[in-house]
């Protein structure tokens, strides 16, 4: 088998098979939030990480998300 991205023979499984092929362990890699391997080369999350910071930010955005949030570092006594 043959890492789609760098060319070389691939040892073992890959790291991750997609639609676009199969890629190495050192062409794919972590995600920089949570560890796990990212699904393309050109990806720095994965998925679930970037749903999650994608919503977030929206909810951020939104006119009661920075007051819930507040509220919430308050009650925990972080601020």
């Amino acid at each position: 088998m043959q890492c789609g991205n760098c060319k070389q023979g691939i040892i073992g499984v890959p790291r991750t098979s997609n639609g676009m092929g199969s890629f190495c362990r050192n062409c794919i890699p972590n995600c920089h939030i949570c560890g796990k391997p990212v699904n393309t080369i050109a990806h720095d999350k994965c998925n679930l990480c970037w749903e999650v910071m994608t919503r977030l930010d929206k909810f951020l955005e939104s006119k009661g998300g920075k007051d819930v949030i507040w509220a919430k570092l308050v009650n925990l006594g972080v601020i």
